[in-house]
């Protein structure tokens, strides 16, 4: 029997259902991220952007119950609205679910995510100045980091911190509880003074 996924908690409810409707009202509006004679536009329909954001607006809602796989679907989201006139809330809530997968994700995602976005900014700036000779293509590495680094400073040394601080049950800082090991000396009942 397969296993339910557990209710999301009621701010990703809240995150998503904001991002859709936002996205929405941007989509009735029309401020795309994008023209139709832009190179990288593949599928110039506007309702094409409409999936790209549900699917993201969809991984909102995993975003603290399973964030690596919201932050794998979401990457795919994003790249579809890449070739899409695109829309600033899909991107707006793809940040969200970076920062999200470096917070409520395991140790090693919260060290690897920020190479990996790293990295993507480093390419994403490299190859189109490479392929088009332009200063002006730099400019889309700096809107990679921003997205990827930037935004909601998905670091990897401050939300350890906070997971730390969550999982010691102080949510406010505070002291976190008692090691799990004692001292040496303390261990075999010598009491050592401070």
């Amino acid at each position: 029997m397969p296993r339910r996924l557990p209710r999301p908690h009621r701010d990703d409810v809240r995150i998503a259902l904001g991002g859709l409707l936002g996205g929405l009202f941007l989509w009735g509006v029309g401020p795309f991220s994008r023209t139709g004679d832009d190179p990288i536009t593949l599928i110039d329909r506007k309702w094409a952007v409409l999936l790209p954001l549900a699917v993201t607006a969809g991984c909102e809602l995993l975003r603290r119950t399973r964030p690596r796989t919201a932050l794998l679907v979401g990457t795919a989201a994003v790249r579809v609205d890449l070739i899409t006139p695109g829309s600033l809330a899909t991107v707006l809530m793809f940040t969200a679910l970076v920062y999200a997968a470096v917070l409520h994700g395991t140790a090693a995602s919260a060290r690897r995510i920020p190479w990996i976005t790293g990295l993507l900014t480093v390419v994403g700036s490299v190859v189109p100045y490479v392929a088009r000779r332009t200063p002006e293509a730099l400019l889309i590495g700096a809107a990679v980091g921003l997205v990827t680094l930037g935004t909601h400073r998905a670091r990897g040394d401050a939300p350890p911190d906070r997971r730390v601080r969550r999982e010691a049950g102080t949510a406010s800082g505070g002291r976190p509880g008692r090691p799990r090991r004692a001292h040496p000396a303390r261990a075999r009942g010598v009491v050592v003074s401070r």
